[in-house]
């Protein structure tokens, strides 16, 4: 009985390690997490809070999500860095129930490069080389912007 038993739980843990896999394949930021986490976050996949405290591992330096204050709200209404950098979201990403979760955390991080890509080309347009204050505007602004544009600016020059 104890071999038959141990080789049930052996097919059993293989299927369980080829699911992981097909879910690390459709949203590869899994591979990131040990299989206890990733099981976690699927287990919990209805509700965004709980998933949140798994965001430190699945992007990096994403602390926090900025939800709703309503504890049954499923808006995210911007990303935190570790530093409280805040990016917001408009309009806020709207994590479903009914999805999986790898399509929300696939819309986060889709959102998240929008806002930064719209906000470094709304810089390079308006941007006046001549006349800012440099000061303000890199304690004031959000820290990859600020980086990814002083670049642009040096190669420019």
């Amino acid at each position: 009985d104890l071999s038959k038993n141990n080789k049930q739980m052996d097919k059993i843990q293989k299927s369980l390690e080829a699911f992981l896999e097909n879910k690390r394949k459709e949203f590869p930021r899994f591979f990131f997490l040990s299989n206890d986490e990733l099981l976690q976050i699927l287990a919990a996949a209805q509700d965004i809070r709980k998933v949140e405290k798994h965001c430190s591992k699945i992007f990096c330096n994403i602390m926090k999500l900025k939800l709703g204050e309503d504890s049954n709200s499923n808006q995210i209404y911007a990303i935190i860095s570790a530093e409280g950098e805040s990016v917001a979201y408009q309009p806020p990403v709207k994590a479903r129930s009914e999805e999986k979760i790898e399509a929300t955390l696939t819309e986060i991080e889709q959102k998240m490069v929008e806002t930064i890509a719209k906000k470094l080309s709304k810089f390079y347009s308006e941007y006046d080389f001549t006349n800012i204050d440099k000061s303000s505007w890199v304690f004031n602004d959000i820290g990859q912007v600020v980086s990814a544009f002083s670049q642009i600016i040096w190669t420019e020059l």
